[in-house]
């Protein structure tokens, strides 16, 4: 079991941020020690890691709170979607880029 800071040092994701996503309820297995401090597993930094990525992605912190909680297909939707989402941001900044390269002398 790592601490707040052990687990802030392997994923890069400042103690602050872990909190953050401890207390909106994006983080449901961790363990809390008899002193009351965050106790983190293996399982909870790949956790962590998984959630800053997705956030990375454009998934908002309501989006990924819903994906915590649901199934396995649910998830798998959710992605899809998201996917999807990114292909046409990226075709309109292409669109954004062509239009730029036409205006620059």
């Amino acid at each position: 079991m790592y601490t707040i800071s052990e687990a802030a040092r392997r994923t890069g994701i400042p103690s602050s941020t872990i909190r953050y996503y401890d207390n909106h309820g994006l983080l449901p297995g961790i363990q809390k020690s008899s002193a009351g401090n965050r106790l983190f597993s293996d399982e909870n930094i790949r956790e962590l890691e998984e959630i800053a990525a997705l956030l990375a992605c454009g998934f908002s912190i309501r989006e990924m709170k819903e994906y915590t909680d649901a199934s396995p297909t649910r998830r798998t939707q959710m992605l899809q979607i998201r996917r999807a989402q990114l292909y046409e941001e990226i075709k309109t900044m292409q669109n954004c880029i062509a239009l730029l390269d036409k205006r620059i002398p």
